[in-house]
């Protein structure tokens, strides 16, 4: 008598699904995919053969033969027949869990779930059945509006395994969708008492978390519990790093940073090479503004890494421009720009590090790699006006800047900043277009009439040629009044007093300006002595105008000197 594997074996081949032969010829179709309508008659009429199996035997066969050709329809792209099939060998044997529970997971996923509780409700009925059945019944039964029966399923899965994650989070979304938040966080409560596990602790402060989204106003007394679940996960020490990683990401959901920062640690002490873990701390830290942290981190990536994680130059480059280290910021936007020549953003960081390091000619071209690579931005314009006004090619600026401007009129406006204005309006100033440079100034303070440069820098415009003097001075005891020890500010209103014939006044505050300087300025000597002057102070002044050449050569001040003669003795 040969044994039930054979049968069950020569059922696979009648259904299609194994070859009939073990040998073929070179270049034969072997394809199994499909089983014929014929195959499938009789492989139905072959499990309804006595093959000299108890019945339990023979149910398993008719459900491994049904289970076959649904993976045949399955194969084939036909779902629904597949469906069918796996709903029908589930059926068939209802001992074999593993089946229905896949299956039944088909059947909630189809919706088929009339389909789903029929098969569940067979397997439950055998008195048999798992936590992971009942729990599968019970979210059947909530999709068919059978709320009593499913909450009995799911309180059924959790007395068969009192933990039993699954379940809790049917009951809780249960209570939740019958407007009963109540009993929700009741059952979460009694869970949170008699939990054990750091797992189970922390599913349950992801429950409280989810109660939240819906109870909001709850919040101030729901946290605390959240917190208290994730201490004692804490308290348990595990040492999975998955654990531990998912513990520290629950803490700084909750915005408790100190604490997900030392799991965090406590993981890299433990597995120095996590870098998802040193990623964490690094937005941590950039969180928290402990930049320097932040950088050690992110150095530590590199280090271990140097080409895995381009964007780590990137931030790093970002930190070192903060704490104004200009060459090892543009250090790492090179490296950045070796590993990954496509990263845009780097092209005007690397731009604008340069131009502040007075490096315009390599501004450009950064920008002309830029310009090379990728479609017009407003950034390339921006950056090479500026780098046009470092040169002091203010035409060449201007005509950048405003290119720039047209740029973000026509979608980006948003950069259309104050201090972008003050730019045009300054590089217009230099390129001595009073007019345009009065324009751009007026747009920059009527986005931020606090713009004590700006007031300064119109202001002083305006004194320095004579014009508009009492608007001018207007302007400049704004900016005095925001920024009182600026020494620029205070020389413009020693100007504009100047200008308006008030010497004295002038006088006080020009001294101030001299004060307050944190390194000698030419310019501001230069009107100290011209203010002595006005007031026939001719030793002071020259000795005023004699310092500011030291500072700077300038013939218009040593013209004046020269005019002024040397003092005459009493």
């Amino acid at each position: 008598m040969r044994s039930p594997f054979y049968k069950l074996f020569a059922l696979l081949i009648v259904a299609g699904l194994l070859p009939a032969g073990c040998a073929h010829r070179k270049g034969a179709a072997t394809s199994t995919a499909e089983a014929s309508p014929s195959q499938k008659k009789t492989a139905k009429k072959a499990a309804e053969t006595d093959l000299g199996l108890d019945k339990s035997g023979e149910q398993r066969v008719e459900a491994f033969a049904r289970f076959a050709a649904g993976v045949s329809y399955e194969l084939r792209e036909e779902s629904a027949k597949a469906l069918e099939e796996f709903y029908q060998a589930a059926l068939a044997d209802p001992t074999n869990e593993v089946v229905v529970g896949d299956v039944a997971r088909r059947l909630i996923q189809a919706k088929e779930w009339e389909k789903a509780v029929t098969l569940l409700e067979k397997v439950t009925g055998q008195g048999k059945a798992t936590a992971n059945v009942w729990t599968l019944l019970g979210q059947a039964y909530a999709q068919t509006d059978k709320f009593e029966q499913a909450v009995k399923a799911n309180r059924m899965a959790i007395e068969l395994t009192p933990q039993f994650t699954p379940a809790y989070h049917n009951l809780v979304q249960l209570y939740l969708d019958h407007r009963l938040p109540g009993k929700a966080l009741s059952m979460i409560d009694e869970a949170s008492e008699s939990a054990t596990g750091a797992t189970f602790l922390m599913d349950l402060a992801e429950l409280y978390v989810r109660y939240l989204r819906t109870q909001k106003d709850e919040t101030e007394a729901v946290k605390p519990k959240i917190l208290r679940n994730l201490n004692r996960a804490a308290e348990l020490k595990p040492t999975n790093p998955a654990i531990l990683q998912r513990l520290g990401d629950s803490f700084w959901a909750q915005n408790e940073l100190t604490k997900a920062t030392e799991l965090y640690l406590d993981i890299l002490k433990r597995f120095p090479d996590h870098t998802a873990t040193r990623e964490k701390l690094v937005n941590i830290y950039l969180r928290s503004g402990k930049h320097e942290e932040a950088t050690k981190q992110l150095e530590s990536i590199i280090k271990d890494n140097p080409t895995s994680f381009p964007q780590a130059y990137y931030v790093l480059a970002i930190l070192a421009r903060e704490q104004k280290k200009f060459d090892i910021a543009a250090d790492h936007l090179q490296k950045l720009l070796i590993l990954k020549p496509d990263f845009e953003p780097a092209y005007y960081e690397l731009a604008g590090l340069l131009i502040g390091n007075a490096k315009a000619e390599q501004a450009l071209e950064t920008i002309g790699k830029a310009r090379a690579k990728f479609s017009h931005k407003f950034e390339q314009d921006f950056y090479t006006g500026l780098a046009y006004n470092q040169l002091k090619d203010y035409a060449k600026a201007a005509k950048h800047l405003v290119a720039a401007e047209v740029y973000a009129n026509a979608g980006d406006t948003e950069r259309l900043t104050p201090w972008f204005y003050f730019q045009l309006g300054a590089v217009h100033e230099r390129n001595k277009d009073y007019e345009q440079a009065e324009e751009y100034f007026e747009k920059c303070l009527d986005k931020a009439p606090d713009f004590a440069e700006a007031l300064n820098y119109l202001g002083y415009m305006w004194a320095e040629r004579g014009v508009k003097l009492e608007e001018s001075k207007e302007l400049i005891e704004r900016a005095l009044k925001i920024e009182p020890e600026n020494a620029a500010f205070l020389d413009s209103m020693a100007w504009v007093l100047f200008k308006l014939n008030q010497p004295k006044e002038a006088l006080e505050y020009i001294q101030k300006a001299v004060k307050h300087l944190e390194e000698p300025d030419a310019t501001i000597y230069d009107h100290l002595g011209d203010i002595h002057a006005q007031m026939k102070n001719l030793t002071a002044a020259r000795e005023a105008w004699k310092k500011s050449l030291e500072l700077e050569a300038s013939d218009e001040v040593r013209k004046k000197l020269e005019a002024h003669g040397p003092a005459k003795a009493p």
